[in-house]
């Protein structure tokens, strides 16, 4: 339903059943003055407009069957001097009548009624004495049904006489047309029928002054199923003429603050009349324009709370221009609120500012949707702190079929204890929703972008949008629960969000698919699921780190949580990341293959779903002897597995610096890289590679099979040793000798500095540690206890070599000496 507290505030209301209609003016010609009253009018006058008959313009008035209708047209309205009776030269209407119960016996009509100011002794607290006249009384009667129809108080066919019903019978054959009224007082006894009673007190019409003219149907009798249009009235004055053509609602409005204060009918521009398609308010033009027309809002400020319930276009002046980024050129200002109920089925709101206020229609909100099919686009959105339960940038609360909100900016203070209050989707009905290419930048801390769904059909993107700043990014959550088929968190980038990029809470029933978007320098979560039987495929985004997101064993990019699936990620951000090489697959007692994706392959005993990918960098500390490839291995259950040997092959020019019978696997816990439990190498080629390094991964390994959550895997070996020279003395060593020191001279290769020896790391058979150390003339001299190198060769005769390590920047070097050990006494 129309909303009609707004409507009369144009009008003058005398009753509940009594609607003043002012008089519009425009000027169509120098002589004549002319009005035209649309379909919010005859709303009002319980009435409605249509374009499918008109005698003016392109349109007509048709009563209700059964309903009263009233049109009252107020004079005092509009500038014009008060006019009596004696001033009026005549009035027309133009009926046509498609309906009448009786048209041969009781042709019933639009009916005229002229109102006179009250006085003292009048009928009426309201009125002072009422003429009306109806059609089928007139002189010279010749009414047509189904065609126009001319209706007058002056001379011709079908003029109109004239009954008080207050002092005489309801309508006679034999009144008085307006010219007998305008020159004598009217004793009604000397027009009614003979025998009638009437009033025969002189009343003196002619000099009383015009309060209303109204056109009236009535109900019941001979007017039930009535049907008729009424058009063109004209109202002939001594000093003006005034032509009131009713037509239908226009497809078309113009809003213009500057025509604030111009008299309803002022032709503003040409074409354009105040009060039909021309207004200075939104609101006005809204009741005015026609279902699916369109409202051109110029620039301007508009101080409005606006009710929406009707399908239609609002166009501001930035119509068509994304605002992301808008910050010059003239706008449409509106400071307040738009409410969008469900009566209106269509809408569109392009090219606003839009400033919130505390007041509007609910907490401050700048748009309510409640419209089934609704599109916000290209709208600066600017909040104002609010002290109240607020939700201040777009909110729907109820059903919704297809809503799309594009390529809008918000900003401004919204309420960071609410979450969202930048975008709300509340989704009941059976529809979709968009939200797309929209930018959210400081925002206060409130939250993003809401998902609030009971429809388990509804698909839901939000993509392309800058989330910048918020509370959380996007929020989806239960109201006691959500449903939805599809939820699509696209081509975004979100970051710097004061909590988490996506939360995710509560009973949440779908598929929630997040992918491509560019997840960063969120203080909390980038994702975080709190749904424990639901899992996110959070799959091909940037997380901040070429390494992905950070979990409890990898720190890189924004965190995600448990539920959330995250491999592969993109290298670099969207666009121009690239997702890094993976392959996941399910595998019963067999073998996963991604030698082409990560060198690796994953033994299976039972049944997995594996994953496995190649971080692009190592996703820890660097550790010593690592061959440089670090992967990524996810099982999704450990219910049906026993064990798994991940197999992580190499090449010989991967491990050129290394003893290839050194390498072993590692697994990064979190916090360091700890060697596998059971782990080795088969140094056996094939397909190119040397061989590959391997693990044994079960319930009882370290790591075990439920370590296995996105868990990174490396290699790593230690150098070949290097030789160098040394020289043992004694060179021959009696164990029953009592000195005290075994000495050995060691000279490191060319390119070696043995200054740079740790004498600690001097170790003789690798047991024995050196005491002391000197270096003289590029050589180190080093000491070892003589009873421990006796204890160590007790037993021993003849020549034994014996070998001395010492290590130098991390590299591991080897010298061999051979000396002569005896024993007295022993044969």
């Amino acid at each position: 339903m129309k909303n009609k507290l707004t409507v009369l505030t144009l009008l003058t209301l005398i009753s509940t059943m009594m609607i003043a209609v002012p008089i519009i003016l425009a000027n169509t010609n120098p002589s004549e003055q002319c009005t035209i009253l649309g379909g919010n009018f005859a709303e009002v006058a319980n009435a409605k407009s249509t374009g499918i008959e008109h005698y003016f313009g392109s349109g007509s008035w048709q009563n209700i069957p059964n309903a009263k209708m009233e049109l009252y047209i107020d004079p005092t309205v509009f500038d014009i001097d008060p006019f009596t009776i004696a001033e009026i030269e005549s009035i027309s209407y133009v009926t046509k009548v498609e309906h009448c119960v009786n048209p041969e016996t009781a042709p019933v009509d639009f009916s005229l009624n002229i109102y006179t100011m009250p006085y003292t002794g009048g009928d009426s607290t309201w009125y002072g004495n009422r003429l009306s006249a109806e059609p089928m009384y007139s002189y010279s009667y010749n009414q047509t049904t189904n065609e126009w129809n001319v209706w007058r108080t002056d001379e011709g066919d079908n003029q109109l006489q004239f009954y008080d019903s207050n002092h005489g019978p309801a309508g006679f054959y034999t009144g008085p047309t307006i010219a007998d009224i305008k020159v004598n007082p009217i004793n009604w006894t000397d027009w009614v029928p003979s025998g009638v009673p009437a009033d025969d007190t002189p009343i003196y019409y002619y000099n009383q002054t015009v309060k209303y003219i109204a056109l009236v149907t009535s109900t019941g009798g001979n007017w039930k199923d009535f049907i008729g249009y009424l058009d063109a009235i004209t109202i002939e004055l001594t000093t003006e003429t005034i032509t009131i053509d009713l037509e239908d609602y226009p497809n078309q409005v113009w809003v213009d603050d500057y025509w604030a204060g111009k008299p309803l009918g002022t032709e503003v521009e040409t074409g354009k009349y105040i009060g039909y398609n021309a207004s200075a308010t939104i609101q006005e033009a809204i009741n005015a324009v026609a279902i699916d027309g369109t409202v051109y809002v110029a620039a301007g400020t508009y101080e409005e709370d606006i009710t929406v319930d009707k399908s239609l276009t609002l166009n501001g002046t930035q119509a068509g221009v994304d605002a992301r980024g808008r910050r010059t050129g003239a706008e449409s200002e509106i400071v307040g609120s738009i409410y969008v109920n469900s009566d209106a089925t269509n809408v569109t709101i392009d090219g606003f500012k839009i400033t919130g206020t505390e007041t509007g229609a609910i907490g401050g909100a700048c748009i309510i949707i409640e419209s089934p099919s609704s599109t916000v686009k290209n709208n600066v959105f600017v909040a104002v702190e609010s002290g109240r339960w607020t939700q201040p940038g777009i909110t729907s609360f109820v059903g919704i079929t297809n809503t799309v909100v594009e390529y809008n900016a918000f900003s401004g203070a919204y309420d960071a204890s609410r979450e969202p209050n930048v975008i709300l989707l509340g989704i009941t009905g059976a529809g979709n929703a968009t939200v797309a290419n929209n930018e959210m930048l400081d925002v206060g801390g409130g939250g993003g972008i809401g998902v609030m769904c009971a429809n388990d059909t509804a698909v839901i993107n939000i993509e392309g949008n800058e989330i910048d700043n918020t509370g959380d990014g996007v929020w989806v959550w239960n109201a006691p629960e959500t449903t939805f088929d599809t939820l699509s968190i696209a081509y975004n980038n979100i970051h710097d969000c004061a909590k988490k990029g996506v939360k995710v809470v509560g009973t949440v029933e779908g598929s929630i698919i997040i992918h491509y978007n560019n997840i960063y320098d969120n203080t909390e979560e980038g994702v975080y699921n709190g749904v424990e039987d639901l899992t996110i495929n959070a799959t091909l985004n940037w997380w901040g780190h070429k390494n992905g997101p950070s979990t409890d064993y990898v720190t890189a990019g924004d965190r995600v949580s448990a539920n959330v699936t995250y491999v592969p990620w993109l290298d670099a951000p969207h666009p121009g990341g690239t997702p890094v090489p993976y392959k996941t697959e399910t595998v019963t007692n067999d073998i996963l293959d991604a030698k082409t994706e990560a060198d690796t392959e994953v033994v299976v005993t039972g049944t997995a779903t594996v994953t496995v990918a190649e971080y692009p960098s190592n996703p820890g500390n660097i550790f010593e002897g690592d061959i440089g490839k670090c992967i990524d291995v996810h099982i999704n259950t450990t219910e049906d597995v026993t064990e798994l040997e991940v197999r992580l092959y190499y090449t010989e020019a991967e491990i050129a610096d290394l003893d290839e019978s050194s390498l072993k696997m590692h697994w990064w816990n979190g916090a360091a890289w700890v060697l596998c439990s059971d782990t080795g190498v088969n140094t056996t080629g094939t397909g190119g590679y040397s061989g590959y390094i391997w693990a044994h991964i079960n319930a009882a390994t370290t790591p075990s099979l439920s370590d296995l959550v996105g868990t990174p895997f490396g290699a790593a070996g230690t150098p070949p040793p290097v030789e160098a020279g040394v020289s043992i003395h004694p060179e021959t060593l009696n164990l029953k000798s009592k000195g005290k020191w075994i000495t050995a001279f060691i000279k490191l290769p060319e390119g070696y500095d043995v200054t740079d020896i740790d004498v600690e790391s001097v170790k003789l058979n690798q047991s024995i540690s050196a005491e002391w150390g000197n270096v003289e003339d590029g050589v180190l001299m080093v000491k070892f206890s003589r009873a421990g190198v006796i204890k160590l060769l007790d037993g021993a005769t003849r020549n034994v070599e014996l070998t001395i390590t010492v290590e130098v920047n991390g590299f591991t070097f080897e010298a061999y000496d051979t000396i002569r050990v005896i024993s007295p006494g022993r044969k």
